[in-house]
């Protein structure tokens, strides 16, 4: 019972945190407490960091040689990776947690992708696109739109990758306006005029 209130406290002291002093004084908080390796409280924690452009401060810990924590899940790795994959100068350390979430035995889930995708397009790395690309296809997430429509930018961002990009959007069976937007945004990048025309067309005519 004690722990549970503990644990809500925290969370609710993390929600006011406005800045990175008050983080620092709810993590000195979570420690006396002894929440340092509650999964639930370092989710948040980790969110919180990210709001505050200090996701570095919350990887410090939790993943540091000295952490306790062994219980890693999907949804803090989701929160680090989210974190760094938005940040202009650290879409590697984005890639360098999804690897590091894959060789602690967590699995990544449709919300994961997306992220791994920007991280992938903002280096522009076709290899590596590649081979998250067949993470998707093995564990079944290439029905699902929104991790279809951000593999397609990552093609359409990276060198030589337009043609892959093109591939998958012919092949999808549940196009949206971003689905369009984004091809037609690839065309516009590696000016290809006549493609960019007949999908804009092909656009309108389905509208």
């Amino acid at each position: 019972m004690y722990k549970r209130a503990a644990e809500q406290n925290c969370l609710a002291l993390l929600q006011l945190c406005n800045s990175l002093f008050k983080l620092t004084q709810v993590h000195a908080k979570i420690l006396k407490l002894g929440l340092q390796n509650n999964p639930l409280v370092l989710t948040k924690f980790t969110s919180i960091s990210s709001d505050l452009s200090a996701i570095h401060y919350a990887c410090s810990f939790i993943f540091s040689p000295e952490s306790e924590l062994h219980c890693y899940d999907t949804f803090l790795f989701n929160s680090v990776i989210k974190a760094y994959a938005e940040t202009t100068y650290s879409k590697t350390t984005a890639i360098c947690y999804y690897k590091e979430m894959l060789s602690h035995g967590v699995e990544p889930n449709n919300y994961t992708y997306p992220f791994v995708f920007k991280a992938c397009a903002g280096i522009g790395d076709l290899n590596l696109g590649k081979m998250v690309h067949g993470s998707v296809l093995k564990l079944g997430f290439c029905g699902d739109t929104h991790v279809l429509n951000t593999m397609i930018h990552m093609y359409c961002s990276c060198e030589n990758g337009i043609a892959f990009g093109e591939k998958l959007f012919d092949e999808m069976s549940k196009m949206n306006s971003v689905s369009w937007s984004t091809m037609m945004g690839g065309y516009v990048k590696w000016g290809c005029q006549v493609k960019l025309s007949d999908c804009s067309e092909e656009c309108r005519f389905l509208e």
